[in-house]
């Protein structure tokens, strides 16, 4: 699982140029994509399996079911997307 979601694209490179240019739906794609790989490689490190096909319902349940997270992990998630672009890169 860690080698399949470990792999970001490049998005560092493009996030910023993305933030740069409002490009809103690009850039808003590209950080959903990202957060849900860090969520499927946390489920990995975890040896949890995603609890549906699309892996990612209930985020906060499944979060605070994890030893090893990063701390007030879903707070920061949901603040990516209330965030000005810029700030949310």
């Amino acid at each position: 699982m860690l080698r399949e979601y470990l792999r970001f694209e490049s998005f560092w490179r493009n996030a910023r140029m993305l933030a740069a240019r409002d490009d809103r739906l690009l850039l808003v794609s590209q950080l959903a994509r990202t957060a849900e790989r860090l969520m499927g490689a946390l489920f990995g490190l975890n040896r949890h399996y995603l609890p549906t096909p699309d892996g990612l319902k209930w985020m906060d349940e499944s979060i605070a079911a994890m030893p090893i997270a990063p701390d007030a992990l879903a707070q920061r998630l949901r603040k990516i997307f209330e965030s000005p672009l810029g700030g949310a890169v």
